[in-house]
């Protein structure tokens, strides 16, 4: 028994989804209410992008934050590491230059203190050991000049006691021979003389020469001082007042007894108005040369000042009894308006 085919038609296809549409919201319905309670919020897409949005523009803030503060640390260590390695260098430059000026100094100076007590050691001994030759050689002399002396009067007294008609006045067999001894005698002192003089002008020429050294030292020590004097005097006028007492010292050390640079240093000081410091610098100055004028009018100008007027009239009366031409200079000088008013500076300055 067959059965015939069931062919649908377009009828019964509309039917059919009709039928299938109907059913599947209750099942879907059915499914959302058990899943889920009723009394859970609803979050929306647009909901969940803004607070992914707020979150991720705080993270990004913070690690802008976190990013600003590490790379303003590390700058600060790198500018720190930079500024000590730079003091560090220029620190070991400095020394190294001052190492490099003094080494040639010392230097000649000790090869000069070698040399001049060498010569000196060795003009010592050619001098003794000459002396001695001369001494035993003249003492030898003598002695055999008395003793041809006694001998030759013994001889004329003999000669006188014991002379006959016919013998001759005097036996003159010896005299040449005496003569030609003391000749040759002669002869070998004077040669001996000439040589040791010829050997001491020798030992002198290259001690003359080692005394030269300390004057050519001299000059070169002077133009070292000359040279940070004006430097110290450029950077003085560049504003640059750390660096000009730097080179001052530096002038100073080169030349301790020289008034120039502690009096320079002292002016320095006036006009930067330190006067304390400038006062102690032109002390300096008068221990090295006590008559300095320009030390002493520098201390009259620091006391006035300081409201010291006393003392500022004694340092002035001293610069001015050094240098009269100070006079002229104090009459209009701004540093000393303190004590212009004064009865001596009115009587023995402007006059």
């Amino acid at each position: 028994m067959s059965f015939p085919l069931f062919k649908p038609n377009r009828l019964t296809m509309l039917i059919a989804a009709i039928v299938f549409a109907s059913i599947h919201p209750f099942s879907l319905h059915a499914q959302t209410s058990n899943d889920f309670p009723a009394s859970d919020p609803i979050v929306t897409p647009g909901t969940l992008d803004q607070d992914w949005n707020q979150q991720l523009n705080e993270a990004l803030n913070r690690e802008t934050i976190e990013r600003s503060e590490v790379e303003r640390i590390i700058e600060q260590e790198v500018d720190s590491a930079v500024n000590r390695n730079f003091a560090w260098t220029i620190g070991l430059l400095n020394t190294l230059l001052l190492l490099l000026i003094a080494m040639p100094i010392v230097g000649l100076s000790l090869l000069w203190l070698l040399r001049r007590s060498l010569m000196a050691k060795i003009v010592d001994e050619l001098e003794q050991r000459i002396g001695e030759d001369l001494q035993t050689e003249f003492q030898r002399d003598r002695q055999d000049e008395l003793r041809r002396d006694r001998l030759s009067d013994s001889d004329r007294r003999s000669a006188t006691m014991n002379r006959s008609p016919t013998s001759s006045p005097a036996d003159p067999s010896t005299s040449p021979s005496s003569n030609d001894g003391q000749a040759t005698r002669l002869k070998e002192m004077v040669s001996m003389a000439l040589s040791v003089q010829q050997t001491l002008s020798t030992a002198h020429q290259p001690l003359e020469e080692s005394l030269d050294i300390p004057d050519q030292w001299g000059d070169r020590l002077d133009d070292l001082l000359d040279y940070h004097l004006d430097r110290a005097k450029q950077l003085e006028r560049a504003a640059q007042h750390s660096e000009a007492l730097a080179a001052y010292d530096q002038a100073i050390e080169i030349d301790p007894q020289n008034p120039i640079p502690h009096c320079a240093r002292g002016a320095l000081f006036v006009r930067l108005r330190r006067f304390d410091e400038a006062i102690a610098a032109f002390n300096r100055a008068l221990e090295v040369q006590p008559d300095c004028a320009e030390a002493c009018y520098g201390k009259a100008c620091g006391f006035a000042n300081l409201g010291h007027s006393d003392r500022a009239i004694v340092n002035l009366q001293a610069a001015i009894a050094l240098s009269p031409e100070l006079k002229n200079v104090a009459q209009s000088d701004p540093l000393l308006a303190a004590i212009r008013g004064q009865d001596w500076f009115q009587t023995e300055v402007v006059g």
